[in-house]
C-alpha cells in the first residue's frame, strides 16, 4: 500500500463521494487543508519558472539587481542546467549543500557589496536563507544567523566581531610593548625596520629577542599587524622577562649621576678632543626605573604566559556568540560549523589589520606575510 491509499483511506470519509473529486472546487480545498494540517505545501513542491525565482530573490532574499543579472547571465549560459537549477531553488538544508553542488557551483564566485564568495550558492539552495547585507552577519535563515567562508591557505578572516580593537588582548599587548619600549630605550634602534627582522629566528640573545620586538611595534602597530612569528617571539620572551628586568634594573652595574639625591642614568657621554666629558645624556631616574619594572613582572602575560592565547582566542569566542554557525567552502565542498565545532576545529593565529586571523588546527600554515584572506 502506497502513501497515497494510506491517505485516502484514513481520509475518505470526509469528502462526498468517498475519494477526491479534482473536478470539484470543495474537495479541491479540503485536500489543500489535509495537505496543509500534514505540513505538506503544494506550492512548494511544483518548479517556479525563473522569472518567479527573481523576484523571489529581489523582494524575499533581498539581493540587487546588479547581482541577480549576473545569477541570469549564467543561468541562461548552461541551458541543460537550468532544470535542475528551478527544481532545486531554494529546497534545502545548510546540512546538504554538497549534494547539490554540481547544481550551483558556477554562482560560488558571485561577489558584491555586501556578499563574499559562496554567500549567493546558499541563498540559491537553502529554504528561507535572506542575505544579512553589508552591516549585518552573511546569511540569515529564520531568527538565526551564518556566516560564509571560505578558505584560503587553511585561514580565514572573521567578520567585523573578530577585531582585537578595544579587546583585552590588544590592552595587554600595546601595555607590555610600551613598558619594554622605556625600560629598553637606550638600546632601541630607530633606523631599523621591521622587514628586517627574521621574524622565525629564535633569537639566542635576550636584548637582542626585546629589540626586535620593539622594532616591529613601532614600524606595524598602526596598520595592524601582529604576525605569527612576531606572537611566537612574544611567547619566547615573556617567561624571560624576570632575568631580563634583574639586569635591566640593577643600578649598581650601571653609571649614574646623583643630583639632589635623586639618581639619573647615563645614557650617553660625548667626549672632547682631549678625551674629557663634554657633555651628559642622562636617562630616566632610578626609582621611575625600578617602578616601570616593577609594572613589567606584575603584566599578566609576565605573570602567566598562558594568558597572550587565552586573551587572543578570547575575541575569537566573542566572535562565535554573535553567530550560529559557520558554513565553510573549502577545497569545493561545504561544510556546516556550529560554535563548538567551530571552536575545535579552528584558532586565531595572527592578526592583520586588527582581525584575527583563523586557520584550522593541525593545517599547514601559509606564508606569513599579511595576506588577503576572505
Amino acid at each position: 500500500m502506497d502513501i497515497l491509499d494510506i491517505f485516502l483511506n484514513k481520509y475518505s470519509y470526509k469528502f462526498p463521494k468517498g475519494y477526491p473529486d479534482m473536478n470539484n472546487e470543495q474537495d479541491v480545498l479540503l485536500i489543500e487543508g489535509l495537505l496543509s494540517e500534514l505540513g505538506i505545501n503544494e506550492e512548494e513542491d511544483k518548479d517556479l519558472t525563473f522569472e518567479q525565482c527573481k523576484e523571489i530573490l529581489l523582494k524575499d532574499v533581498k539581493l540587487k539587481k546588479d547581482i541577480i543579472d549576473e545569477i541570469e547571465t549564467i543561468y541562461n549560459l548552461y541551458p541543460n542546467n537550468q532544470e535542475s537549477f528551478l527544481k532545486n531553488f531554494r529546497k534545502h538544508s545548510i546540512n546538504d549543500l554538497n549534494s547539490i553542488l554540481d547544481i550551483y557551483k558556477d554562482y560560488i564566485s558571485i561577489k558584491g557589496t555586501g556578499l563574499g564568495r559562496g554567500e549567493v550558492f546558499v541563498l540559491l539552495s537553502v529554504k528561507d536563507s535572506v542575505s544579512g547585507g553589508k552591516n549585518e552577519k552573511d546569511i540569515k535563515i529564520k531568527e538565526k544567523t551564518y556566516d560564509v567562508k571560505e578558505l584560503s591557505g587553511n585561514e580565514f578572516r572573521p567578520a567585523s566581531s573578530g577585531y582585537i580593537t578595544n579587546s583585552i588582548f590588544q590592552k595587554y599587548y600595546v601595555y607590555l610593548m610600551s613598558l619594554l619600549s622605556v625600560i629598553n630605550k637606550d638600546n632601541n634602534k630607530d633606523n631599523n625596520k621591521a622587514e628586517q627582522i627574521d621574524e622565525k629566528k629564535t633569537e639566542e640573545n635576550i636584548q637582542d629577542l626585546v629589540s626586535n620586538l620593539i622594532i616591529y611595534y613601532n614600524d606595524k602597530y598602526k596598520s595592524g599587524n601582529i604576525s605569527e612569528g612576531i606572537l611566537d617571539k612574544i611567547r619566547l620572551l615573556l617567561p624571560k622577562i624576570p632575568s631580563y628586568t634583574k639586569t635591566e634594573g640593577n643600578i649598581e652595574e650601571k653609571p649614574y649621576i646623583k643630583i639632589k639625591d635623586k639618581k639619573y642614568e647615563i645614557e650617553d657621554i660625548v667626549l672632547n678632543t682631549d678625551g674629557k666629558p663634554e657633555s651628559v645624556k642622562l636617562g630616566l631616574a632610578v626609582e621611575e626605573q625600578k617602578s616601570l619594572i616593577t609594572k613589567l613582572l606584575k603584566h599578566p602575560w609576565v605573570k602567566n604566559p598562558k594568558e597572550l592565547d587565552d586573551n587572543l582566542n578570547t575575541v575569537w569566542l566573542d566572535y562565535l556568540k554573535t553567530v550560529n554557525g559557520l558554513i565553510i567552502y573549502d577545497n569545493n565542498k561545504f561544510d556546516f560549523y556550529d560554535d563548538k565545532k567551530s571552536e575545535k576545529e579552528f584558532y586565531p593565529y595572527r592578526v592583520a589589520q586588527n582581525q584575527i586571523i583563523l586557520i584550522k588546527k593541525d593545517a599547514p600554515h601559509p606564508s606569513d606575510e599579511e595576506t588577503e584572506v576572505q
